[in-house]
């Protein structure tokens, strides 16, 4: 999977979803700032993508191109524990 991340450091993200290895193993990280149309390009590579600590604009977009597709989306929240888009299914940490 691809995680796109912003201003904080996206460690702690990854180190809890690397907690479940029989489910998700993030490959690449991309920070937002590289643009939209390049995250685009490598979530098409990846075809999953882990949405960490972006802004609720650049976040929308991406949600919506990920629905688009069809492309299993996983967003993080420090309060919720994740929410696997493909699923429907809520997972606390």
């Amino acid at each position: 999977m691809l995680l796109v991340y912003g201003d904080y450091s996206p460690q702690d993200l990854i180190q809890k979803i690397s907690s479940r290895e029989d489910k998700y193993n993030i490959c690449e990280k991309i920070h937002i700032s590289k643009g939209l149309d390049a995250i685009k390009g490598r979530i098409d590579e990846y075809h999953a993508v882990v949405l960490g600590d972006i802004p609720a604009s650049e976040r929308n977009i991406l949600l919506k191109y990920c629905f688009e597709k069809r492309y299993p989306l996983l967003q993080h929240s420090e309060d919720i524990g994740y929410y696997d888009h493909e699923c429907g299914k809520y997972s606390p940490v």
